[in-house]
């Protein structure tokens, strides 16, 4: 669907802007088709469902120079005049998730980073980021990344597993993150057999790390079909359960086998009691505990059949009957065979606002 000359797709992040009730949306499209760009919408969900989607406008982040960020190609071609520090604002992004800063309304970003090789071969590296832009898409500055998250060799995130969302937490004051799998140093990916430690960091809002906590993945899921896509499993954003907490988040636990499909599961993660590792420089250095996660959904045993790659999540408008509605957004990749989908959730106890987090996901969504 085109709007504003722009195809709408690539959704990975979404959040509801309190201020108007409406919501934003970023595609994930690295300028490719479009300059790299959010999306506005109006989006009617009440009690009986998700009624319509309706797209306002689109609007494109720019550089600190003002103009829109270029395609891969394009930085290719004009990386080597820029320093490395100006090449990490001025080139390419890979866009993943958005939330509107409940205190300016300014726009921030997840900027997931770039580990790349030029068309003559050699490395083109663009850091990971937490981006601020102001609502009309202009640059405004970016948070420092925590120390170990950066791209490096043997260290940091792996190639397109870094900073995949991120919320305001802390009525305002804090910024968690998320990295969608474990770092280099953290071990290695889920399997079938084991799952994985990634890592959730709270940030002040210039960007001092405050705390940091291990998140523990789940396993692959254990079915026999694979097909040439392989599989992988990562996290693809976070949620602060309510604007004051911050300790507790909803995660959504993304899984891919090629053969077999997805599987998409919600998680709450009560950070409370879990060990800061936020000076620990190895995971498997030393025993540490964990988050405690409590499964609030998995989309496909609720009836979201054949479920797709969500990737956004944000708390929706609360419904009459006092539950509190949480929608998602999947990522179509941009591919024929894949849909744009958004999905309304509805939380009941013992998911409600403020209530403590339970082993019963049963109890959840309705």
């Amino acid at each position: 669907m085109p709007v504003g000359g722009t195809p709408v797709g690539g959704l990975s992040g979404i959040d509801r802007d309190r201020r108007t009730g409406r919501y934003l949306m970023i595609s994930d499209d690295q300028s490719q088709r479009a300059p790299a760009r959010f999306y506005e919408a109006e989006i009617d969900v009440d009690d009986a469902g998700v009624h319509g989607v309706r797209f306002t406008r689109v609007q494109y982040f720019r550089r600190p120079d003002s103009k829109v960020y270029p395609s891969r190609t394009q930085w290719a071609s004009e990386q080597r005049k820029y320093a490395q520090a100006d090449r990490n604002r001025l080139g390419t992004v890979d866009p993943e998730d958005l939330r509107v800063d409940p205190w300016t309304g300014n726009v921030v970003w997840a900027h997931e980073g770039l580990d790349l090789v030029t068309p003559d071969g050699e490395p083109m590296i663009i850091d990971p980021t937490l981006r601020v832009s102001a609502p009309d898409g202009s640059f405004l500055r970016d948070l420092p990344t925590p120390t170990g998250q950066l791209i490096g060799d043997g260290n940091g995130p792996r190639a397109n597993r870094a900073l995949e969302g991120f919320t305001f937490a802390g009525g305002g004051h804090l910024i968690a993150s998320v990295v969608e799998g474990p770092l280099e140093q953290d071990g290695a990916e889920p399997t079938r057999t084991h799952g994985a430690l990634s890592r959730i960091t709270l940030q002040d809002r210039d960007g001092t790390v405050v705390a940091q906590y291990a998140y523990p993945m789940d396993p692959l899921p254990d079915v026999t079909p694979e097909g040439p896509y392989g599989a992988l499993i990562g996290i693809s954003t976070i949620l602060a359960f309510d604007p004051a907490t911050s300790t507790r988040f909803l995660l959504i636990e993304r899984a891919f086998v090629s053969g077999y499909g997805r599987r998409i599961r919600i998680y709450d993660a009560d950070c409370a009691d879990a060990t800061d590792v936020a000076a620990v420089p190895s995971l498997m250095d030393e025993p540490v505990s964990p988050v405690r996660k409590t499964l609030v959904a998995d989309l496909e045993q609720i009836g979201v059949a054949d479920p797709d790659n969500f990737e956004g999540m944000t708390w929706g408008p609360e419904l009459a009957g006092g539950e509190r509605t949480l929608l998602l957004v999947s990522d179509n990749d941009f591919r024929a065979e894949l849909r744009t989908r958004i999905v309304a959730l509805a939380l009941t106890e013992p998911f409600a606002r403020g209530a403590a987090p339970t082993s019963t996901p049963s109890a959840g969504p309705r």
